[in-house]
């Protein structure tokens, strides 16, 4: 079988046979809905004030209910072969920051001790070097790879770990995550140069730099709780870097009215978001607006919000079917 059949078979596995049959993929997982929760001074006064442990920027509590586990309890994605069923940390991490709020509206005990478990779990994975692994191949990232995307938002599993138990252990797990983004790719760690705005940024797939915009959009909520309730001076200074390395970084994500995933070198095609996760990083863009309180930022959140038209999305949907069957 050829490498396009290839890519249109797992397609189909994923996004319809697993749906139709009700069986968990992670089509299903990824495509739960997860609302901005800070959008606004308002909102943003509410998580300040939410002591002594703040629900999440971004809301995860419907992501709860998928409950694919290993034996160790901890979540699991169903890929398509040959990857087969792994942890992912970032979907693990997601999780957990669900549970955790879920269990602050609800009081269900159980929301609190699957939340602790996770963070327990992770605590222990975490190398000396504070990364958090992926053990499965993903394109061109060969195991073991981490991501800045995942060790953010680790960051903030942490975090919440350290405020509910008081546990050191914690707390130095969320600063030791961002260690690695604080250096260059050639250094072995996360931050690179963009390859169009040519500014700083830190990388979702440092072994394939690709510039992913929600990574990085992603990776700076993290630095931003690291900053506000651990007062870190590091994660405070490539905190405001990272603002204004974003403003610089955002023109080059439009193409034909709508926002670009990444810009993978070596795709012959522009890699449109899905619907999906054009609205993802215009949410993104709510919560970077108003933590940050810059104009530019929420300059480019309204011209995103507005291109979220029904014509737009159908031309999406179709260039991104045609890109995956095509390239990847």
């Amino acid at each position: 079988m050829n490498s396009t059949a290839q890519r249109v078979r797992a397609l189909w596995e994923n996004y319809v046979v697993r749906r139709v049959r009700g069986r968990p993929s992670p089509v299903t997982f990824w495509f739960t809905p997860e609302p901005p929760r800070v959008v606004d001074p308002d909102s943003l006064a509410r998580y300040l004030a939410d002591q002594p442990h703040p629900r999440y920027l971004m809301d995860y509590t419907a992501k709860v209910a998928y409950q694919e586990r290993n034996e160790a309890g901890m979540l699991v994605l169903h890929y398509p072969d040959p990857v087969g069923t792994h942890v992912n940390p970032e979907a693990a991490f997601q999780q957990a920051l669900g549970a955790h709020d879920q269990w602050r509206e609800t009081g269900e005990r159980a929301l609190h001790d699957t939340f602790l478990r996770t963070a327990d779990w992770f605590q222990r994975d975490q190398t000396d070097h504070g990364r958090w692994l992926y053990r499965f191949d993903w394109h061109r990232s060969t195991a073991p790879w981490t991501s800045a995307l995942a060790q953010m938002r680790g960051a903030s599993v942490m975090l919440r770990a350290w405020q509910l138990t008081g546990e050191d252990r914690y707390r130095a797990a969320a600063l030791l995550a961002a260690e690695p983004l604080y250096l260059d790719l050639a250094d072995g760690g996360m931050r690179s140069i963009h390859p169009s705005a040519a500014v700083a940024y830190f990388e979702e797939y440092p072994a394939e730099p690709t510039a992913v915009l929600n990574g990085f959009m992603a990776s700076l909520f993290g630095l931003f709780e690291l900053a506000t309730w651990l007062h870190d001076r590091r994660a405070s200074e490539h905190l405001e870097s990272g603002y204004a390395a974003l403003e610089t970084m955002l023109p080059h994500y439009c193409h034909r009215g709508w926002t670009l995933y990444d810009l993978d070198p070596a795709s012959p095609f522009p890699n449109p978001n899905s619907p999906r996760y054009h609205r993802l990083v215009a949410d993104y863009l709510r919560v970077l607006a108003s933590i940050s309180g810059r104009p530019g930022l929420a300059e480019w959140r309204d011209r995103w919000i507005a291109m979220d038209t029904a014509p737009n999305r159908a031309r999406a949907v179709v260039g991104k079917t045609l890109r995956k069957v095509r390239y990847k």
